[in-house]
C-alpha cells in the first residue's frame, strides 16, 4: 500500500513541483514493487487457486518483462503511452521515457515476491 501511494504522490506532485532524476527512479522503485501485488490481486479475482506468493511471483516476472521492455525499446515505449491513454487518459498524461538506467529498479520485483513469502508464512503461523 506504500508503494502505490508513494507512486502516486511522486507522479502527481513531487514530479510535478521539482521533476529531477531522483522523482523519475522513485516511479520505477515504487512500480516495480507494487506491480506484482497489482498483477496477484487481478489473477485472485479471475479465480487463481495459487497461493499469494506464486501469483506475486508470476507479476514480478511480468512486471520486470513489460518494464525491461518499455525502458529499452521506443516501440514498447510508444505502446505503453497508447494503451495507458485509452484506458486511463485522466490519470497518465505523462509518456513513458526510455532510460535503462531505469532497469535499476528490478530488484524490487524480487522483494515483492520475498515480502509475499514473509506475509504468507506470517499469516499461515
Amino acid at each position: 500500500m506504500g508503494a502505490m501511494f508513494l507512486f502516486g504522490l511522486n507522479n502527481w506532485v513531487l514530479k510535478a513541483t521539482y521533476g529531477n532524476w531522483l522523482t523519475g527512479k522513485l516511479s520505477d522503485f515504487a512500480a516495480c514493487f507494487f506491480v506484482p501485488f497489482l498483477i496477484s490481486a487481478v489473477l485472485g479475482s479471475l479465480g487463481s487457486k495459487r497461493s499469494v506468493e506464486h501469483r506475486v511471483r508470476i507479476g514480478a516476472i511480468v512486471t520486470a518483462l513489460v518494464m525491461t521492455l518499455v525502458k529499452t525499446s521506443v516501440l514498447a515505449s510508444s505502446v505503453l503511452d497508447s494503451t495507458l491513454a485509452v484506458f486511463l487518459p485522466e490519470a497518465f498524461e505523462s509518456t513513458n521515457i526510455v532510460d535503462p538506467t531505469d532497469l535499476l529498479a528490478l530488484p524490487f520485483c524480487a522483494l515483492a515476491v520475498l515480502h509475499a513469502r514473509r506475509f504468507e508464512r506470517l499469516a499461515s503461523s
